[in-house]
């Protein structure tokens, strides 16, 4: 977040695509080193979208996370699908991207990662704002519809369905030789398009597992203040 420019585009993948992500003049021109909830999520999905299997800046230190711990909950929503779509992530292949302007201003990212009988399809809102008192990203809800082209070894019969950190959720959705989705997104949208009629139901199944793990744990800083008063604890 230094550079002598206001903006500039940053390579996530070397002949994929390029991300707009903000630089800011010196080290003051930003108060907030760390991360926002909503620029935490879009970044993650940025690099997922385009299958990188390592996010090396995204878990904080302890001493980020008790000075900005509006990230914990959002980092945990995030690991959590990442664990929920960790298969299909591994197993599938960068298929498409493509960026999708209003006018001559950044709009929408759309990006498709195909494995042999599921799809995941991202959609990255890039069409944000820029707080000028705070130097941070601003997001609003805004909606579709997205076209994404249809893999063709995957038939025209196959299922759409939204996947968040809650689970699995119905989407209007119709498949034919695109696949085209109208929904409301907030950052980033996540999208499952399978033949299999079992995988729903599979991720469904492997999210009360992953609920329970966390459950084990016995701590959720995130929501408990006597949680996070454990970490700073620990911290000193």
């Amino acid at each position: 977040f230094s550079s002598r420019r206001r903006h500039t585009r940053y390579p996530l993948v070397t002949g994929v695509q390029t991300c707009a992500l903000p630089i800011w003049k010196g080290f003051d021109g930003r108060k907030r080193r760390s991360p926002t909830p909503d620029e935490l999520r879009l970044q993650a999905y940025h690099a997922l979208a385009n299958r990188i299997t390592s996010l090396y800046w995204f878990n904080l230190s302890l001493k980020s996370l008790l000075k900005y711990p509006d990230l914990i909950t959002p980092i945990t929503r995030v690991n959590r699908e990442i664990r929920l779509l960790d298969e299909l992530l591994l197993r599938s292949t960068a298929f498409h991207y493509e960026a999708v302007p209003a006018g001559e201003r950044p709009d929408w990212e759309i990006s498709v990662l195909a494995a042999s009988d599921a799809a995941l399809l991202v959609v990255n809102d890039v069409g944000y704002t820029i707080d000028d008192k705070t130097n941070t990203f601003s997001f609003q809800r805004r909606k579709g519809p997205w076209n994404f082209p249809r893999p063709p070894w995957l038939s025209q019969q196959a299922a759409i369905f939204r996947v968040d950190a809650d689970g699995t959720h119905d989407v209007t959705a119709s498949v034919g030789e695109q696949l085209q989705i109208s929904d409301e997104v907030l950052v980033a949208g996540i999208y499952v398009v399978s033949d299999n009629p079992g995988l729903r139901q599979q991720l469904q199944d492997k999210l009360q597992q992953l609920l329970a793990h966390e459950a084990t744990l016995k701590i959720d800083p995130g929501n408990q203040e006597s949680d996070l008063q454990l970490l700073r604890d620990a911290a000193k």
